[in-house]
């Protein structure tokens, strides 16, 4: 009877069923994806015709698999680079290099305008990581924001609604590693060839409305001054004084992982200059990996010269996993040797608090094994879940609506789950699969993988038990349910706006036309709904 139950097609979708119930039960990604991936182990072993024995192999297998996984050079590179960078993130914060950085800029706040925008500036700045955009903005702005009479809720939405939506969209941060390694998956399995995975990753950027769209949003609401819903309230109330709700709780704005050196007079170009050297070293690098990788197989990238479409295949043939990690390594040589040089520490001791910090995303590092070894459970042949689901579904759905229903399935799990990563590792060997099948063109599944990396943020920025969610409210010393009011509609507006979007491209309209669109919707809204701040009494 077991083994009959295994060969049934819809068997094949049973590890996504199980990780993504329990992800929306139990509020734990790990514990989700760790049970789907030995469930789908498990039927991998009915159908190979192990017979029952399979519920105890199955445990002995799920080290095996996650041994493969990090075996693989591309996802071992991914790893390192994570840790790298989170152990450069918190080299650089604990000199206090960042924080003088942020320091230096925030001077040019002085009005609720500018405040506001330097604060929108600094979270863009600080792009390669959302939790140190969350834990070094809302300190250092915070002084400048209450003496602005800025609501710690404004402040606390402007740190959330820049640090995912940016990292999400830009070429060097912790995020692009694993969104990319992902892309690369799907693209082996379903053996896509006219494209790689950094590519298509890139192509992407203009369908990540909703990144976009709030980027945009948070300066239509500084510029026009007008708010509306729980956060037109917060704000009519700071401008009698009280910036942060009588009798609310709130958190200290500190973290332990992002400790600031004692009596240490740290410069601000302690905290540029790392951060330069990795940008601009990442950019070096893309092109001279890529320019290596082209030759290697047989091409002869610079027989036209220096010109655009070279820098595009360079970068497109790039091996991100070892670009962003050799940049890591200078970026944080660099700081070492600025800080030692000051006296802030010596070389062994800035050594141990890089290890400490890159310690820090070792749970990103787990996510990472778990969604890797579910996505290659699911993609085995005795499975094929990608191929049930798009023979199924597909058929079925005008694929015009895939990518809306990407967005809003992403929305949803991240919600409840409170993570993007886990989300991501989730929904890629589903959705892209499905995409693929309904409409095989690099166009259209450029459309889809946009969905799925944007889809994961808005439920996110909803989410009360989202961690960059929590570490806003922390870094703005804020309630975090004060935080999570007034963000939410904000966030439910944007997606909607971005849900039309969606709407549009899976009919092949152009990004760039939706992103204007979305931007004179967004101002309509505002103008209509919204209301000036200075109007009204505090009760509104």
């Amino acid at each position: 009877m077991l083994q009959n139950l295994a060969n049934l097609d819809i068997m094949s979708i049973v590890p996504a069923i199980i990780a993504i119930s329990l992800a929306f039960k139990l509020k734990n990604v790990y514990t989700a994806l760790g049970l789907g991936l030995y469930s789908g182990i498990v039927l991998i072993g009915l159908r190979a015709g192990e017979g029952l024995l399979s519920f105890l192999t199955a445990f002995l297998r799920i080290p095996v698999f996650m041994v493969e996984s990090l075996a693989d050079s591309w996802n071992a590179g991914i790893v390192i680079q994570v840790l790298l960078i989170g152990g450069l993130v918190v080299l650089i914060s604990y000199t206090g290099g960042l924080r003088a950085m942020a320091n230096k800029l925030s001077k040019y706040g002085k009005t609720r305008m500018s405040a506001q925008l330097i604060t929108w500036v600094m979270g863009l700045i600080i792009f390669f990581d959302d939790y140190a955009n969350a834990l070094i903005v809302g300190p250092v702005m915070r002084p400048i924001t209450d003496t602005a009479k800025i609501s710690r809720e404004k402040l606390s939405f402007i740190i959330d609604a820049t640090a995912a939506p940016i990292t999400g969209l830009v070429l060097i941060s912790t995020w692009i590693g694993f969104e990319v390694s992902l892309i690369a998956e799907q693209l082996t399995n379903l053996e896509i060839e006219g494209t790689t995975a950094m590519e298509l990753f890139i192509s992407s950027l203009p369908y990540r409305f909703y990144n976009i769209l709030m980027l945009i949003f948070i300066v239509l609401t500084i510029y026009l001054s007008r708010e509306y819903g729980p956060m037109l309230k917060a704000e009519r109330r700071a401008q009698s004084g009280e910036v942060k709700r009588s009798g609310s709780g709130g958190a200290t704005g500190e973290s332990e992982d992002y400790k600031v050196l004692a009596n240490y007079d740290a410069k601000p170009y302690e905290g540029i200059v790392p951060l330069i050297t990795l940008i601009v070293s990442s950019f070096v690098l893309f092109f001279t990996n890529g320019i290596a990788a082209m030759v290697e197989a047989g091409e002869t990238p610079l027989a036209n010269g220096y010109n655009f479409k070279l820098i595009v295949d360079a970068f497109s043939n790039a091996d991100a996993s070892i670009v962003i990690a050799q940049a890591a390594v200078l970026a944080i040589i660099v700081s070492i040797a600025i800080s030692s040089r000051r006296g802030a520490f010596k070389v062994g001791e800035a050594l141990n608090i890089t290890f400490e910090g890159a310690s820090t995303l070792l749970p990103t590092v787990f996510v990472l094994l778990f969604a890797w070894s579910l996505g290659t459970v699911m993609s085995d042949s005795y499975l094929d879940a990608g191929g049930y689901i798009a023979n199924t579904i597909g058929s079925h759905l005008p694929y015009q609506l895939i990518p809306l229903i990407i967005f809003v399935t992403a929305g949803i799990m991240a919600f409840a789950t409170g993570t993007s990563f886990g989300t991501m590792g989730i929904l890629f060997p589903l959705a892209m699969p499905l995409a693929w099948a309904a409409n095989p063109e690099i166009s259209f599944l450029t459309v889809a993988v946009g969905a799925i990396l944007t889809g994961t943020i808005i439920g996110d920025h909803c989410s009360p038990i989202s961690d960059t969610t929590i570490l806003s409210s922390a870094g703005s010393d804020v309630d975090h349910l004060d935080h999570v009011a007034t963000q939410m509609p904000y966030a439910l507006t944007v997606g909607v706006v971005a849900s039309v979007g969606y709407l549009l491209a899976g009919f092949g309209v152009n990004p760039w036309i939706i992103v204007i669109l979305g931007t004179v919707a967004l101002v309509a809204i505002l103008m209509t709904i919204g209301q000036k701040i200075e109007s009204g009494d505090t009760n509104a």
